[in-house]
């Protein structure tokens, strides 16, 4: 009996570690291929996301301009 437990946990070892390399060899391969385009992806959204709020501060300067130059000529509605 206690040969047969051992055997079987023997075997076990013996499949699991191949099976266990394996599956880490795909998800190494996977994240290889991956990560690049993830930090190239997030890269290029604080590029957009970072232009954006420039043109946006642009858009209310041109507008906080044109109040001031109203104000100046006293010509508010």
């Amino acid at each position: 009996m206690k040969i047969k437990k051992l055997l079987i946990l023997i075997l076990t070892i013996l499949i699991a570690i191949p099976m266990g390399v394996v599956v880490a060899a795909f998800a190494f391969v996977q994240i290889i291929f991956t990560f690049p385009f993830c930090v190239c992806r997030n890269s290029f959204r604080k590029i957009d996301l970072a232009y954006a709020n420039k043109h946006n501060e642009e858009a209310t300067d041109i507008w906080a301009k044109h109040i001031k130059r109203m104000e100046d000529k006293g010509d508010l509605n």
